[in-house]
């Protein structure tokens, strides 16, 4: 078939335009083709990256920033503690009631809050909350020491009460869910008064009714809100972030 009538600068000008043009299409297409790779391999790649972060953040240490529940205590010390929880009463020797001085606040690891009397309240029976910590004596607390367990335990026993109502931190039952409340104080064997405190975590301590009900204070449903009421709770690890207190 004879080619059109032009001349030859025309006919190359156009086999060229056509080339140029093939050529930018599959320029264009390869582009998109690499485009889609990388962004199929990105996207993979974060899939990887996020199941890693999940990965690592189940296995995060025990004394987490947040406050969440640590490994259990070694056994040895585990043992330790229940052992010291299996004394019978009357084989703990009693001393005088010793007046620590300095009053403290007790402020929950895991809500960052601080143990409170609602309302300044002198009313006996009134339940202890958490709120965020204030200079105010209402969440001002002072220890008098009790007991010590003997040796190898070395563990003190106190009564623990608030500087502006002058009472004692009571366990109010011996059940999961029972009141920690305020209530006057009474002698050294007012077992419903008495806290063996733990050195669980960093500062971080235990308070376990001794003698009674044998659970630890606890911020219920691990809260950190404000007017959430305390309670007690079976101890379990020692290292439960909403278990544990720091006196400051």
């Amino acid at each position: 078939m004879p080619w059109p009538a032009s001349s030859g600068k025309d006919a190359v000008k156009v086999i060229s335009g056509g080339r140029r043009a093939d050529l930018r299409s599959a320029a264009t297409h390869a582009g998109r083709h690499i485009h889609e790779k990388v962004a199929m391999r990105t996207r993979y790649l974060a899939v990887l990256l996020s199941a890693a972060l999940t990965v690592l953040l189940a296995a995060s240490p025990a004394s987490a920033a947040d406050g969440s529940d640590g490994e259990p205590l070694p056994p040895d010390e585990l043992a330790a503690l229940e052992d010291a929880l299996q004394i019978p009463t009357g084989q703990v020797q009693l001393g005088t009631l010793e007046e620590r001085a300095v009053p403290v606040h007790l402020k929950n690891k895991k809500s960052g809050k601080c143990v409170d009397v609602p309302g300044w309240s002198t009313a006996s029976g009134t339940r202890l909350d958490q709120w965020t910590c204030v200079d105010q004596n209402n969440q001002k607390f002072r220890f008098r020491l009790v007991a010590m367990l003997p040796a190898p335990l070395s563990i003190p026993i106190y009564q623990i009460y608030n500087v502006h109502s002058g009472m004692c931190i009571t366990a109010g039952g011996k059940d999961n869910g029972s009141a920690v409340k305020q209530a006057p104080c009474g002698p050294g064997n007012t077992w419903t008064q008495t806290w063996m405190t733990y050195r669980a975590s960093d500062d971080y301590y235990v308070y376990i009714n001794y003698g009674y009900s044998k659970k630890c204070m606890d911020v219920p449903g691990y809260s950190t809100s404000n007017g959430t009421r305390l309670d007690l709770w079976d101890c379990g690890s020692y290292r439960k972030g909403n278990q544990l207190f720091k006196a400051y």
